[in-house]
């Protein structure tokens, strides 16, 4: 009789346990696999370490960390400082697109394997270095192998073309890469001169940066011709912008340079100053 209540007994717990561990996995899971999915397009969502939270602890694994790519979020750096440190240290995997270039002294705050050089170079544009940072996030996701089907290499897409402007052949080198790419940022910068509000310019200067300097002066001849502001490009030249995907204005007398999908360099400023806001807020 003793036997059989502890074998029932045993069973039970075995079975319980069982349950128990299912449960578990699947309430992790989803959690991880939202976690290494993370897309551009739900990273302003995730705006609070809350939405990792459970229980005042954080629902992360060290490799979760090490094979996502949003490991390059400043939202990382938060949680980086809020894991348990009886945990492991993450481990920097050198078959990780640019984790072998990730040595920093400081795990607990950074925002991409690159902070130094955009500390660096930005000093030459007079910008925050999370800009440049954000922007080199939107460009490549921080991958300074990354090629487009254009022909842009690194980790900030540049042209061909435009490193050899610069005497540069070696775009895959991140820090050649972001050298190139200040000095192109600084020529754009000041080949609008003429737009007097400085956020104004930076926006009209990322815009040429994504589609090209002729594609943005089209959309401010547009701006001019039907009666807006073409020295904003905020509710004024961007509205142009997206309008040279279509016959009627890319066919326009006063366009230059044709046909251009206008969302793409319109998105492309919305979400760098966006991801740079974020990473101020997270930083501070």
């Amino acid at each position: 009789m003793t036997y059989f209540v502890m074998r029932t007994l045993f069973l039970t717990s075995l079975i319980l346990s069982l349950f128990s561990w299912m449960y578990l996995k699947a309430f992790e899971i989803p959690i991880f696999s939202e976690l290494n999915s993370l897309s551009k397009e739900k990273y302003k969502a995730k705006s609070s370490l809350n939405d990792y939270m459970i229980d005042g602890k954080v629902m992360l694994f060290e490799e979760d960390l090490v094979s996502s790519k949003n490991l390059s979020n400043a939202l990382f750096a938060k949680l980086l400082t809020k894991l348990e440190r009886s945990s492991k240290e993450p481990e920097i995997k050198e078959n990780v697109h640019s984790f072998k270039y990730f040595k920093p002294s400081d795990r607990e705050r950074y925002i991409s394997p690159f902070d130094h050089l955009f500390q660096e170079h930005a000093k030459k544009l007079d910008w925050n270095w999370m800009l440049l940072a954000s922007q080199a996030f939107q460009e490549s996701s921080f991958n300074p192998e990354a090629v487009s089907k254009q022909g842009a290499r690194g980790l900030m897409q540049i042209m061909p073309s435009t490193g050899l402007e610069f005497g540069s052949r070696n775009l895959d080198d991140p820090a050649e890469s972001i050298r190139i790419s200040t000095l192109f940022l600084k020529k754009l910068y000041k080949s609008f001169a003429y737009v007097p509000d400085l956020t104004e310019r930076l926006k009209f200067t990322l815009a040429a940066y994504n589609a090209g300097k002729g594609h943005v002066e089209d959309a401010r001849r547009l701006a001019k011709k039907y009666g807006e502001d073409s020295y904003v490009w905020t509710a004024q030249t961007e509205l142009w912008m997206l309008k040279k995907s279509e016959a009627a204005y890319y066919k326009d007398e006063v366009v230059k340079y044709g046909y251009c999908r206008g969302s793409e360099p319109v998105d492309y400023v919305n979400r760098i100053l966006d991801r740079f806001n974020q990473y101020q807020t997270l930083s501070s």
